[in-house]
């Protein structure tokens, strides 16, 4: 139904959202995308936190002192992949 209801309001769906959403927290996404995703997220809790989560997750790397293993930053990677396999 939520889904629906995007498709009827014109919105990105939360998979859409999902699929860009490490793109719009770091800036890298046009105006017109930004706040469609901007919109999307005010009204959709399942989203708002996952966008909480990334930008925790990136402020606690940003706060670190020593360089952060590749091996752990592969690992995040593939977890928000399962993620979105999942929800599919």
């Amino acid at each position: 139904m939520k889904r629906l209801l995007q498709r009827l309001m014109g919105g990105p769906t939360c998979d859409e959202v999902l699929v860009i959403l490490q793109a719009y927290l770091d800036g890298e996404v046009d105006a017109d995308t930004a706040a469609k995703v901007a919109q999307h997220i005010e009204r959709c809790s399942d989203c708002t936190v996952e966008a909480e989560t990334y930008q925790l997750i990136v402020e606690q790397i940003q706060q670190r002192t020593r360089p952060v293993d590749p091996k752990v930053i592969e690992a995040l990677e593939q977890f928000g992949h399962q993620l979105l396999d999942e929800r599919s």
